[in-house]
């Protein structure tokens, strides 16, 4: 049985001034970075990706590798997150343009 690899990847959404996430139903702009590296991934490797903004964390993921891009707004929520899968155990990956 071949099992596979799994990596999730997320983009965080900001905090607001009450340090609130900032939750909405739809997006006006999504980054093509965390597409991008899906369609890079090797075949063996399952891929789940998250907009925070729209879309809930699992932090119940069997993933092995979270990968987390953020830009500048939303730095403070990436480190956060962070923090929070390598409490896990997890191998995380910061990237972006920050």
């Amino acid at each position: 049985m071949n099992i596979k690899k799994k990596i999730l990847l997320i983009q965080p959404t900001p905090y607001n001034r009450d340090h609130q996430l900032i939750k909405k139903n739809k997006l006006y702009f999504v980054g093509l970075a965390l597409p991008l590296l899906a369609a890079l991934t090797p075949a063996d490797w399952e891929v789940e990706i998250i907009i925070e903004t729209i879309e809930e964390i699992p932090f119940d993921t069997t993933a092995q590798i979270v990968g987390i891009s953020s830009m500048g707004h939303g730095v403070l929520r990436t480190l956060d997150l962070a923090q929070e899968f390598k409490k896990m155990g997890k191998t995380v990956i910061l990237g972006g343009i920050w």
